[in-house]
């Protein structure tokens, strides 16, 4: 799953993931996400800090709370959010990763990698 408030980010991300042979629904809007993830039940959800409607900060502890923090893996994006005590804070929202824009698609696909691995075994 892809939440980002910029159309272009979804989309670019939604199209590499997709290519990559990945499911994947995309959010303009965090509190959309956190509705869709109950029917959608993604393995990760790469999710913008900075929303208009409710901040990644505050959607991540709402996955965290629901959901534990076994699954889904959370990717932090921001172009905001970018200093070292930033990191911090998204870590103790309960992300597993911080990435900063502009950011290599090929870091993307190297967190996802493993949950790829896992449910080409299963």
């Amino acid at each position: 799953m892809v939440a980002d408030d910029d159309p272009d980010t979804v989309t670019t991300l939604m199209t590499v993931l997709q290519e990559e042979g990945h499911n994947v629904r995309g959010y303009h809007q965090a509190g959309d996400a956190l509705r869709a993830i109950r029917e959608f039940d993604p393995d990760a959800v790469l999710l913008d800090i900075n929303m208009p409607d409710l901040n990644g900060f505050t959607a991540a502890q709402e996955i965290r709370d629901r959901y534990g923090v076994r699954r889904p893996l959370l990717i932090a994006i921001t172009g905001v959010f970018t200093r070292g005590p930033d990191r911090i804070l998204t870590q103790l929202a309960g992300f597993d990763h911080h990435l900063v824009k502009p950011y290599e698609m090929s870091d993307v696909l190297k967190l996802l990698a493993p949950l790829r691995s896992r449910i080409c075994q299963q």
